[in-house]
């Protein structure tokens, strides 16, 4: 008898991030100075996918004229980009004073082809395939942080981003590694149902266009120099995969298959009706090599307190 386990707690994955300012005059007559501080939630430790090595994020200025959904429908103001340090980034504009507007905010790894982001409105998301290996799994490169914010002339605000996607880590026992005989982790694979390739930053939500998703074999976490484990339900993890995915409607269930390949030989496991949402971790561990055993999986949000544990399913 195999048992699924489905454990919610809530922390979220985070990091953060500092730049420079910028200046622009977007209206004549008299105008007023905000700055606008835009970070992510700390991180308590460096690890893979703490979203460390985002350096730009992209703005656009909308004016809010009769709510959100009609000043966001329509032109925007300025569009532009500033540089993200380790701590976050300040932008500085001049725009017309008593007015309230409008931000967009997405940040990610410079240089980059995995987002299109001519418009915040409708990010565009390129993912791998069977036909186009764009990229391989367990990519820190595709780390992403977004926002949108309300605000006026006159005032200092601070924008806080989130993840616009969910993140699925594969975690192994360690001890996996090494009972009877020595196995060495080397690469992994996923493949994910049901993912999402749009995301919308004025409705911080993703589109409903739903899409499977193959990341190709790469070097997992644990092979990395220095090696990553997975810290997870109070317990330390061989980290075997990490990727990240949109989410239609923020939250959803979604099938992955993963493969994981060692010296002696690779282990592919399919896991139905995994629960994944945006701005959450969803860890998926246990034995996954050496035998048929519980997989425990893992939803992580924002704090790791108020931990919450119930059975999703099992099956003979």
């Amino acid at each position: 008898m195999k048992k699924l386990f489905f454990y919610l707690s809530v922390a979220m994955l985070a990091v953060a991030a500092v730049s420079c300012q910028k200046e622009m005059v977007v209206a004549d007559g008299e105008d007023g100075n905000v700055t606008l501080t835009i970070q992510t939630p700390e991180v308590a430790t460096k690890a893979i996918a703490d979203g460390m090595n985002v350096n730009i994020v992209y703005y656009e200025i909308y004016k809010n004229e009769n709510g959100h959904k009609n000043s966001l429908s329509g032109t925007r103001l300025i569009k532009g980009s500033v540089p993200m340090s380790a701590k976050g980034a300040t932008l500085s504009l001049n725009l017309l004073q008593g007015q309230e507007y409008v931000g967009l905010f997405w940040a990610q790894v410079d240089g980059q082809s995995y987002y299109d982001v001519t418009d915040l409105r409708d990010v565009k998301v390129a993912y791998p395939n069977e036909e186009n290996n764009l990229t391989y799994a367990n990519d820190e490169a595709r780390a992403a942080f977004c926002q949108v914010k309300t605000f006026s002339t006159g005032k200092n605000v601070t924008v806080v981003l989130e993840r616009p996607f969910a993140q699925i880590n594969l975690g192994t026992t360690i001890a996996d590694l090494t009972d009877d005989y020595t196995i060495t982790l080397e690469q992994s694979s996923m493949t994910v149902t049901g993912v999402a390739n749009t995301f919308n930053v004025a409705a911080m939500t993703a589109g409903t266009t739903a899409n499977n998703v193959v990341f190709s074999l790469a070097t997992v976490p644990y092979a990395f120099n220095p090696s990553e484990t997975l810290t997870a339900n109070n317990q330390t993890w061989a980290y075997a995969g990490m990727n990240y995915v949109l989410v239609p409607n923020d939250a959803s269930t979604v099938d992955v298959t993963y493969s994981i390949k060692t010296d002696v030989g690779t282990v592919s496991r399919h896991v139905p009706t995994v629960p994944v949402q945006k701005n959450h971790r969803t860890n998926l561990l246990g034995n996954l090599l050496t035998q048929e055993t519980a997989i425990e999986i893992v939803v992580d949000s924002a704090r790791q307190t108020d931990d919450r544990n119930g059975i999703l399913g099992s099956k003979g």
